[in-house]
């Protein structure tokens, strides 16, 4: 087509095979050339693969307009007369590009500091730190950029911009405080909730602070001794009483409400899911619309008022106190009737990078356990629900863990499966009755709460058992998202158990043994390949306390003893002759 460009030369006329093998062989070339980026006056080169960037060929030579004999009339005119410049065809794995930039730009972003007091040993007294400038990444305007070099095949430099960030505190602003805020601000402050924590220096967040030199108010404890961990229950004790005249610290409503909207908000608050459980009349079958999470809001006043209350007694400990909103569960009366009631126990793993034999596998065992019910008392075996696995019942072969090698079998990745039901067994306290653990430490297993928290399975020698002991009966609800996140769901009666989790403790580290080579046929002569990657052993430890309605307490411990495995690889036998022949 007329007014047609390409890798920034006019191919209007051109002949459109010629046009195609031309924009092929600069698709081939951009492709195998380095891409330059700038920040902050330095130079840094990436391969496309590093930036997760993959050009379609095929699609991109279809972008190239082309005359057509059919073409009306009129439509092509105007067509003549637009500037076209062909773009790629493309895409781009946002994750792995920003993964790959921040793992080379390790000053890709950095964070504005405000001028803040320290501890000088030498002086025995605070000192003020100056404030220090910082910036943030454009990182939006980046990609686009990005999007368009991709598209038009350009070569030029590419330039990461940013923002600079300003300092709110300055060594000024604090001079007049500095004496009246060496006692009070010597202390570190820690927020828990579950096994999650979150530790400040007072003197590391002084935006979070107001300073006022009047009448304070501190508080006293009325009926109550003093904790050690302040949490709600205890705030009703504290009254207030009037003190001298001295600098009052008080907590930034704005300030710390944007800290807990940006940091504390998407770890710990969640609007509750609803789930609806049906029941065929005819099959008995049990399906499910939805799946059930309970939600969560941080109350924040409240939290504002703990963290006072902990900073002007001196206490270090403060327990975020959460609302716990209930999801609904809607079902049947023959359900209801039988315990299914709540949300009682989730389990949850992610297999993120899976193969596509992995993921089928992954997804053909979840389904083994749709709507299958747990009787009171009921010893429930992973195995026996999950029944045979071979090709014929819609498994395919995936890497397993087998002796000392990993091989392709029937039913690879079944173990994210047990995991994950393991998961709920454990945060539900439920008794373990059979579980181990993989023989050496799989990735994939440690997300999100660390190593130890696997269960391997193969059907029917190594099973995973767990006994319902809740005295109603349980309703599992296996649950897969598109984000390839797994979860087990529970439904039942509550009996009000607590369960505390301890860990993981890791000891008994060893390295992994040295590189072993096996001989082939398979290969050619000389010829290698790696079949195993080398792993380091270590031991993760557990434990678990489940406290009961009625006061009892039984505590476990969870061992995982994982082996150090060394690399493996094929290699083909060398071909040896004898003389004369």
């Amino acid at each position: 087509m007329p007014n047609t460009y390409a890798f920034h030369q006019n191919i209007s006329f051109q002949k459109a095979s010629l046009a195609q093998v031309n924009y092929s062989k600069n698709l081939t070339k951009f492709q195998s050339t380095p891409l330059t980026i700038l920040f902050k006056g330095q130079v840094y080169t990436f391969t496309l693969d590093q930036l997760g960037i993959t050009i379609d060929q095929a699609a991109s030579l279809k972008n190239i307009p082309i005359i057509k004999p059919e073409n009306e009339f009129w439509k092509f005119l105007v067509d003549c007369l637009k500037f076209k410049n062909v773009q790629s065809a493309f895409t781009i794995d946002n994750e792995q590009l920003q993964t790959t930039i921040n793992a080379t730009i390790v000053d890709l972003n950095m964070n504005v500091q405000d001028a803040r007091l320290i501890w000088d040993e030498s002086s025995k007294d605070f000192l003020i730190l100056p404030e220090q400038i910082g910036w943030k990444t454009n990182w939006e305007e980046f990609q686009a950029s990005l999007s368009q070099h991709i598209a038009f095949l350009d070569q030029t430099p590419l330039e990461i911009t940013f923002t600079t960030l300003n300092p709110q505190i300055t060594s000024i602003d604090l001079e007049s405080d500095q004496k009246n805020l060496k006692t009070k601000l010597s202390q570190t402050t820690t927020l828990i909730s579950g096994l999650d924590t979150w530790q400040f220096n007072w003197f590391s967040h002084l935006d979070w602070l107001q300073f006022e030199s009047i009448k304070t108010h501190n508080f006293s404890i009325s009926h109550k001794q003093l904790p050690s961990v302040l949490i709600p229950q205890t705030f009703a004790a504290y009254q207030t009483t009037d003190s001298n005249s001295t600098i009052k610290i008080s907590l930034n409503s704005d300030h710390f409400t944007q800290y807990i909207t940006e940091n504390l908000t998407p770890e710990l608050e969640q609007d509750p899911q609803d789930v609806t459980i049906l029941k065929d009349k005819t099959t008995g079958k049990i399906t499910f619309e939805g799946v059930a999470f309970n939600g969560y809001q941080i109350e924040t006043s409240n939290l504002k008022e703990l963290i006072e209350i902990a900073l002007t007694q001196k206490i270090q400990t403060v327990e975020i106190p959460l609302k716990e909103i209930p999801a609904k569960i809607n079902a049947p009366q023959e359900l209801i009737d039988l315990g299914i009631k709540e949300l009682i126990a989730t389990g949850y793993t992610g297999y993120f990078h899976s193969t596509a034999n992995r993921k089928t596998n992954i997804a053909v065992a979840m389904s083994r356990f749709e709507g299958i019910m747990v009787a009171p008392g009921e010893k429930f075996s992973f195995d026996k629900q999950l029944g045979v696995v071979d090709g014929s019942t819609g498994f395919v072969k995936e890497l397993v863990i087998k002796e000392d090698r990993t091989i392709p079998e029937y039913g690879g990745g079944v173990c994210q499966v047990s995991s994950t039901m393991f998961r709920a067994i454990v945060f539900g306290g439920f008794p373990i009755v059979i579980r181990h653990p993989h023989s050496y430490a799989v990735s994939y297993y440690s997300y999100p709460d660390g190593w130890g928290l696997d269960a391997t399975v193969y059907p029917p020698l190594v099973d995973l058992v767990f006994e319902n002991d809740t005295g109603h009966s349980i309703l599992i609800q296996p649950y897969l998202t598109g984000n390839n996140e797994a979860y087990f769901k529970f439904y039942g009666t509550s009996d009000h158990r607590k369960v505390e989790l301890d860990g993981p403790y890791i000891s008994n580290r060893h390295g992994a043994p040295a590189v072993q080579y096996i001989e082939t046929d398979e290969l050619a002569p000389g010829e290698k390949k790696k079949i195993d990657g080398a792993v380091n052993g270590f031991t993760a430890t557990w434990y678990r306390t489940v406290t009961y309605a009625d006061g009892r307490v039984v505590k476990e411990t969870i061992v995982s003893p994982y082996e150090a495995r060394g690399e493996k690889w094929l290699m083909g036998k060398e071909v040896t002759t004898t003389e004369g022949e």
